[in-house]
């Protein structure tokens, strides 16, 4: 009974310092006993009392022959502020620190100072005790609050410890693994936060609730936040409790430790990784060039020290135009999609693993466009006929547009891409107007551009199909011929009539013979000439194309009826000369 008031007593004394209304500076070991040239870790928290300080200053000794310190870490530090770095000497046994933080300063408990990495030299007890210390108060005077140290000890054994469990452990009395091979121990916590979900990912949250359930038989937990998951649990909670609230989280890799206790002892520990990163990027980076293709390429770079880059993001007018994930040194190089021509503001987004960013702003000059050129296209087509296009693109990526627009109808666009070369080719759809069709092909530079640029224009006439074509200079011919036919025909009838009459009148009308003569030769003279008129319209057809059987029969038959009419008329006329 009286063992129970007495810890009490020191629980009381220990955990409720806010009464006391006085600060109070301590280490807390991770181990209470490490083997010979094992490591071990101490952090220095301060406890204000609930008096708001902005300044300690502390010396912390420990024996030189049986450790030594390895390092000195001041991330997740509650001073921000060094007076001077923390520094230590293993000749001369000690650690010294002076950090401070400016208004309203700190007030609350377990602040989190320092944390010192020590190695086990030799076998001994080796007590870790502070020497001229201070917390100063920031009420303007740095009035000294500090009203006592609690010191710590660790033994350094030759050989692998062997674990011990106290029935209550306290914050100022470590506890270690305990033996698990133990049967009836109550099982291993598992510990799960919906404010950190995954404990291998990184959050820009200093505060976090970590639940576990309890098994049957639990009567109390103990739990301790640690830089190694290799902490054994210190702070006992009796009745236990089923989660905990950790505000101040340290940036960098912590961990919480807990274990579960029933009426045979403790049972094994778990450990819960805790990935802690608020602080943005620095030193962001950003260089810009032109492409061959008159794309922007971005090089980017930045630094992180805890979770590292994840990506970058390029944003025009408050809108994300790229994204690009980081290589492992936490750079990327990229190139932006089109950009309307001339200057453009970019903002530069650098985001490490916890969403934190830092960003930078450059200017870029986008080159003005280039212009497509339609290289083949044929001069003339027959109506119903296809098209075959290329041309040259001045840009491997994007996309050509091309233009058709028939005699009488609005312009219809195709949408090609050109090959590895930078050609474009395109096969139009059938074109059903007589006239002439009307092309040209545009550059487009993506949607984030809102711009083209036109190429000039190329004329293709589309003339009516061959069937037509044959079908109408058949009929021409055909009308020609039956033309020339019906002038041989009332030719001949004339003479025949002329000669017949003639004949009969030759005696009475001998007076007119030479008149009458003159006139047939004249009529023939019109009719010959109108016939080689005809003639030769057959012979200029057949320079542009070959005559058909047909054509080029009727135009032997038509030269040969001529001179076979000519020698008749000659004839006729002689003997109408004769007398009888």
């Amino acid at each position: 009974m009286y063992k129970k008031i007495i810890l009490v007593s020191i629980l009381s004394i220990f955990w409720l310092p806010a009464v006391v209304q006085a600060a109070n500076m301590y280490i807390i070991l991770d181990k209470n006993e490490v083997a010979q040239n094992g490591t071990f870790s101490g952090t220095v928290y301060i406890s204000t009392g609930g008096v708001a300080i902005n300044n300690a200053e502390g010396t912390i000794h420990f024996p030189a022959d049986l450790l030594s310190v390895d390092s000195i870490n001041s991330s997740g530090s509650i001073f921000n502020i060094w007076v001077e770095q923390p520094t230590f000497s293993n000749t001369n046994g000690t650690v010294y620190f002076n950090g401070g933080l400016p208004t309203p300063g700190y007030s609350g408990q377990n602040g989190n100072s320092l944390r010192i990495n020590f190695r086990a030299k030799k076998a001994g007890t080796a007590k870790i005790s502070f020497g001229s210390s201070a917390v100063r108060a920031d009420d303007g005077s740095g009035t000294d609050v500090l009203s006592q140290t609690r010191d710590s000890s660790v033994t350094v054994t030759s050989l692998v410890p062997t674990p011990s469990v106290p029935i209550s452990p306290t914050i100022t009395a470590p506890t270690v693994l305990p033996n698990t091979n133990q049967s009836g121990l109550p099982g291993t916590p598992v510990i799960t936060s919906e404010d950190m979900p995954d404990q291998n990912s990184w959050y820009n949250e200093i505060k976090g609730n970590f639940t576990w359930e309890l098994s049957s038989g639990v009567n109390a937990v103990q739990l301790v936040l640690s830089q190694s998951p290799n902490s054994v649990p210190t702070v006992a909670y009796d009745p236990p409790i089923k989660n905990k609230i950790l505000t101040n989280l340290p940036e960098g890799i912590s961990y919480i430790n807990a274990r579960f206790r029933n009426n045979i002892g403790w049972g094994n520990v778990a450990s819960r990784k805790i990935k802690v990163d608020v602080t943005s990027p620095k030193n962001i980076v950003v260089e810009t060039s032109i492409t061959d293709d008159d794309l922007i390429a971005v090089d980017a770079s930045a630094d992180d020290s805890l979770s590292g880059i994840k990506s970058y993001s390029v944003y025009i007018n408050g809108g994300k135009i790229a994204e690009a994930a980081a290589d492992t040194n936490g750079s990327a190089k990229f190139n932006l999609p089109p950009l309307s021509s001339g200057g453009q503001k970019l903002e530069i987004k650098a985001y490490d693993r916890a969403g934190n960013y830092a960003s930078a702003e450059v200017v870029v000059n986008v080159p003005e466009l280039q212009v497509p050129k339609i290289t083949h296209y044929p001069q003339s087509i027959k109506v119903g006929s296809v098209v075959d296009i290329r041309g040259k693109s001045p840009y491997l990526d994007g996309e050509i547009i091309l233009w058709f627009q028939e005699d009488g109808e609005d312009a219809k666009s195709y949408i090609v891409k050109p090959d590895e070369d930078k050609i474009f080719s395109y096969t139009s759809d059938s074109i059903n107007n007589v006239g002439v069709l009307n092309i040209w092909a545009e550059t487009s530079r993506g949607e984030e551009s809102k711009s083209s640029i036109a190429s000039e224009k190329v004329y293709v006439r589309v003339k009516e199909s061959a069937v037509i074509d044959l079908g109408t200079n058949a009929i021409q011919i055909i009308s020609m011929v039956i033309t020339v036919a019906l002038l041989l025909f009332f030719l001949v009838f004339i003479v025949h009539i002329g000669l017949k009459k003639v004949h009969f009148l030759r005696r009475k009308l001998k007076r007119d013979i030479v008149n009458t003569e003159k006139e047939v030769h004249k009529v023939f003279k019109l009719l010959k000439s109108d016939t080689r008129r005809h003639m030769l319209m057959l012979q200029k057809a057949s320079t542009k194309r070959k005559l058909t059987k047909e054509e080029s029969k009727i135009l032997a038959e038509l030269s040969e009826n001529l001179d076979e009419a000519e020698a008749y008329l000659s004839q006729k006329v002689k003997v109408i000369k004769e007398p009888d």
